[in-house]
């Protein structure tokens, strides 16, 4: 989702790959293996794509987050279910507490 999100943002904001690695600060192969998934984006590289692109940072962060959540799936779907329950639990504790 993702990886999805940040190639079509750059497309629309008429970038290169090449560009997208000046901004970011990193090489143009690395940023070609983050966007075709062969590397992890990372949480601080999130928020310099929301920055870069001009990005609701919550909104990439949300994808990010789903990303890992999908690649638990393939891994352990009741793990992922139980990851998701805990999560969901602590949540609810937390609103309910207003903390």
């Amino acid at each position: 989702m993702l990886r999805e999100a940040i190639k079509k943002q750059r497309i629309y904001s008429a970038l290169t790959q090449k560009q997208m690695a000046q901004l970011l600060g990193m090489s143009v192969t690395k940023y070609l293996r983050k966007e075709n998934g062969r590397l992890k984006i990372e949480l601080a590289e999130v928020k310099k794509l929301a920055k870069v692109l001009q990005l609701d940072e919550r909104i990439l962060i949300t994808y990010w987050m789903a990303d890992d959540i999908q690649e638990l799936m393939l891994i352990d779907k009741s793990l992922t279910e139980d990851a998701i329950r805990l999560v969901n639990d602590n949540f609810l504790y937390l609103k309910s507490n207003n903390l």
